[in-house]
């Protein structure tokens, strides 16, 4: 925890600091599975202070329980899933699984991609956390609202004034008919902006998606 902090003895009382301190070394103890860790400062908060003294209070270490999912209905089974994810349950409750919740948010963005990259643009995902009377375990729930599966209706370019449409709607690898791919629009959008600025002018490319109903 000393390696943390950047305070040192004989440097001059700063307060500011001092409670960034605070703040590091609680994220520290959160990423290591101590999620109701407390850090405040026992002295070190005015400036009539010489000493600076942190109060620490780790509470249990979480180990994830479970991982479940909820409203996935066609693309992927639950065992799917847990492979798009980096969360790991404990094995016997005993090893492994150590609750990290700046994983557990990432993974939410991670099933995101992962829905938006085939087909289900208009997915909506949260987690829920499920802890134990002991606090010493989490259930992590993942909640999925799925959506319609897409289709590219059509793809195209408009509002280029440096370049004709035609000639940059040939970069285009997004082909009408396939389900909507997240990542493959993206690299569109990266390769356009790369090919206009590279000739000296100012791009903003922006994906523009449109709903047409069902014929």
């Amino acid at each position: 925890l000393h390696a943390l902090q950047r305070i040192r003895r004989g440097m001059p009382l700063d307060k500011t600091l001092n409670q960034l301190a605070c703040y590091e070394i609680q994220d520290h103890l959160k990423k290591q599975g101590f999620y109701f860790a407390n850090v405040s400062l026992e002295e070190g908060y005015d400036e009539s202070h010489s000493r600076v003294v942190f109060n620490i209070t780790e509470g249990p270490k979480v180990r994830v329980r479970s991982v479940e999912f909820t409203g996935h209905k066609e693309l992927a089974s639950t065992a799917r899933l847990r492979t798009q994810i980096d969360t790991s349950r404990s094995f016997l409750q005993t090893w492994g699984g150590t609750f990290n919740p700046a994983i557990v948010d990432n993974d939410v963005v991670k099933l995101s991609e992962y829905y938006r990259n085939n087909g289900y643009h208009k997915v909506q995902l949260s987690r829920e956390l499920r802890f134990s009377a002991d606090m010493q375990y989490v259930d992590v729930v993942f909640h999925i609202q799925e959506g319609d599966r897409s289709r590219v209706y059509d793809a195209g370019i408009v509002g280029s004034k440096s370049h004709p449409p035609e000639q940059l709607a040939s970069f285009l690898t997004v082909k009408k008919g396939e389900f909507f791919n997240a990542k493959t629009i993206n690299d569109d959008v990266r390769n356009l902006t790369d090919y206009i600025g590279y000739r000296g002018y100012m791009a903003d490319v922006r994906e523009v998606v449109t709903e047409v109903p069902e014929q």
